[in-house]
């Protein structure tokens, strides 16, 4: 949206039917806006404030990692529950969130994986 709440453009990324915290290796598929994690699971999970730009990024994963190991299942909510204004922080600060997002990403996948996708997210880029 922009700041008069004119919708602006649908994300460019999609959220699969069965969404795990692998998922998130192919870029942020539920803006934290958007993001609704259990009370019990939530309050067991702080952000990690030493990444500025990209916590929930990492909160994200980190509460569905949780969620696997406790055996809950993630529910994919049909439909849009959150819309958002364009140029927020990670665009504002957009070199330095990249940044944050590759260290969050190398944390949870590894750095093999990470310099991987981010090559397909160099060559999807191309074609958007």
């Amino acid at each position: 949206m922009d700041g008069e709440g004119r919708f602006l453009r649908k994300r460019h990324l999609s959220v699969p039917d069965r969404l795990t915290w692998r998922s998130f290796r192919q870029g942020m598929l539920v803006c934290h806006q958007a993001f609704y994690a259990r009370l019990n699971v939530a309050r067991d999970i702080p952000y990690d404030l030493t990444f500025r730009h990209s916590a929930d990024v990492d909160w994200c994963i980190r509460v569905m990692q949780e969620a696997e190991r406790r055996g809950l299942p993630l529910v994919r909510v049909p439909g849009v529950v959150a819309d958002f204004l364009d140029g927020g922080d990670s665009k504002q600060n957009h070199r330095d969130s990249l940044l944050e997002r590759f260290a969050v990403m190398r944390r949870h996948y590894g750095l093999l994986t990470t310099l991987a996708m981010h090559g397909w997210f160099v060559v999807r880029g191309m074609f958007r």
